[in-house]
């Protein structure tokens, strides 16, 4: 049984002459408070990190797609646009577009990246999360709809990308099961815990070969990026958008996550639990 953490962020898809970097925002203080509720950290969550996939396979460099459940803290951040009839006539079948990624973290909240709803390219945010997912175009996989009723995000920069981090309530609690349980988040994390890590990127982001987003979940193996040379790259490329403790960096052109993974979870497994 793993128990893995995640680090949930911004996608930063920039072409450097080592490869691409993959951006994530540390949550390294875990958040107490939400809409002035007390929450449980997930961490406290026996559920936490539950899951039978594997970490660090291989040096793994081409995208491949997951399992059902091996990832169920993984979220669909979208739209959910409901079915339409006139005069019994169907003018519009229920139909869910999913924008960006997710981390489910209790059973009331998921996480996301704040550029998902807040960003001024946003013309409709999303407006649900769909949990327990696999396939995007089906609904007899278990998946559930929710509701987002509730959004709280704290000094996003449009300009800078930092603080690109969002919470998001629920319209009502989410049950656990084999499909869907959180994920464990760090409540403090230094580089050194995770450098020697296999960091695994999950999503339904754009894949290579066809340009559009994937029907089923992905992942890849991004390698990681110490933080000073992921400063010292993003200083000569661009200096609009510092690097700083609060992210993590990895890629280096052997894997990397794509449009449509934004706000999805940065897994790695940890040592606690039974590993």
């Amino acid at each position: 049984m793993s128990y893995p953490i995640v680090m949930t962020g911004r996608l930063t898809h920039t072409s450097l002459v080592t490869g691409v970097i993959w951006r994530a925002l540390l949550l390294c203080t875990a958040i107490a408070q939400i809409s002035g509720n007390t929450v449980i950290f997930p961490d406290e969550l026996p559920q936490c990190g539950r899951t039978s996939a594997k970490f660090g396979g291989g040096n793994q460099v081409k995208a491949q797609t997951i399992k059902s459940g091996d990832f169920p803290w993984l979220a669909a951040v979208g739209q959910l646009k409901n079915q339409q009839t006139v005069n019994g006539y169907i003018i519009q079948r229920r139909h869910f577009s999913a924008l960006c990624g997710g981390t489910l973290i209790t059973n009331r909240h998921v996480l996301s990246a704040a550029h998902c709803f807040l960003h001024p390219s946003v013309i409709s945010p999303p407006n649900h999360v769909r949990l327990g997912e696999h396939h995007l175009r089906r609904d007899g996989d278990g998946a559930q709809y929710f509701l987002i009723v509730e959004k709280r995000s704290n000094n996003y920069n449009k300009v800078t990308n930092s603080n690109d981090i969002i919470i998001l309530k629920l319209d009502r609690d989410v049950t656990f099961n084999g499909q869907i349980s959180p994920a464990c988040l760090p409540s403090q994390l230094l580089e050194q815990e995770y450098a020697q890590k296999r960091l695994t990127v999950v999503g339904w982001g754009m894949t290579t070969q066809s340009k559009l987003n994937s029907l089923v979940p992905m992942r890849e193996e991004p390698e990681h990026v110490p933080l000073r040379e992921c400063q010292q790259l993003y200083r000569n490329i661009d200096p609009s958008q510092p690097i700083t403790k609060n992210h993590i960096c990895a890629g280096r052109g052997k894997a990397d996550s794509c449009m449509g993974d934004s706000g999805g979870p940065l897994n790695f497994q940890s040592g606690r639990g039974s590993n």
